[in-house]
């Protein structure tokens, strides 16, 4: 592994487990495609609470 990565370890639901697996069936992504993606809309949200709320 290299410096620039970290493990992510947390728990779901079965429910939201399965909701997950269905979406990336139907979108041919991982879960971690999905897992990154979420993560990168978090940097988003955050950039625009920062400015919102200085």
């Amino acid at each position: 592994m290299t410096k620039d990565k970290d493990i992510v370890n947390f728990r779901v639901t079965k429910q939201e487990k399965e909701i997950l697996q269905e979406y990336c069936e139907l979108t041919g992504r991982t879960q971690t495609d999905v897992y990154r993606e979420f993560i990168r809309d978090l940097s988003k949200r955050l950039l625009k609470l920062r400015v919102s709320n200085p």
